[in-house]
């Protein structure tokens, strides 16, 4: 599941894995027709994803904001989930520093709604320096994710994940300060491997062999524990 990146660009250097095991690509929904979140919710995210699982194992793959859903959805359906991999997954909340719940507490009641200021406390959130040159593009996700549940809304069930012993492995693109003790205290909360891979970021599934190697072996490794 991707983040708020299309699946497309997201996913594309991933192909290659589909010549040894099967690859679905979930799409996010662009809106979220009657939602309070129209520009995207982790937690009808899950609800999709859990529709999806069925009754064969499967091995979850989610990135940045598709990682909440992922991690939510695991804990629905622990016992049909193999493994799970979070790549940058933006679950804030889960840092207990003062100033990450004291700026938390400020976004909910004092969300910005000017777009300068809405991406100034995004780049806060996510340590991520506020000089930082935004394109088009950039502005037009900033946009989109004024209209998206924040990842610290509700807590996430990382406890149920680490009591069924799924094998997680959690990447940080060593960027962001941030993301990176978030991808830390993921793993640790889950009992599993932080891994940092530089050079993409936050899309550092993009690296293509680099990050392909070590998730497939991930999938291999628990195929035959």
């Amino acid at each position: 599941m991707h983040g708020v990146q299309a699946a497309g660009p997201s996913w594309f250097a991933q192909r290659p894995l589909a010549d040894r095991m099967r690859i679905e690509v979930v799409e996010r929904p662009v809106r979220r027709s009657g939602s309070l979140f129209r520009g995207g919710d982790y937690l009808r995210d899950a609800d999709d994803l859990v529709g999806l699982i069925g009754t064969e194992p499967v091995h979850l793959v989610g990135s940045g904001y598709g990682a909440l859903g992922c991690v939510v959805a695991a804990a629905g359906r622990p016992h049909r989930i193999q493994s799970l991999t979070l790549i940058e997954p933006t679950c804030i909340g889960v840092l207990a520093h003062p100033a990450i719940v004291t700026l938390c507490r400020r976004w909910r009641h004092e969300r910005p709604q000017d777009l300068a200021q809405f991406a100034a406390g995004l780049c806060r959130l996510a340590g991520i320096p506020t000089a930082t040159g935004f394109t088009a593009e950039h502005w037009g996700t900033i946009e989109r994710l004024r209209e998206y549940r924040p990842p610290w809304d509700t807590h996430l069930p990382l406890e149920t994940i680490a009591q069924w012993g799924i094998p997680t492995q959690v990447y940080s693109g060593g960027h962001s300060p941030v993301l990176t003790a978030v991808a830390a205290t993921v793993a640790a909360d889950l009992g599993g491997e932080h891994i940092e891979l530089v050079g993409r970021e936050h899309a550092l599934q993009t690296l293509g062999d680099l990050f392909n190697d070590r998730l497939r072996r991930h999938i291999e490794h628990t195929q035959h524990t």
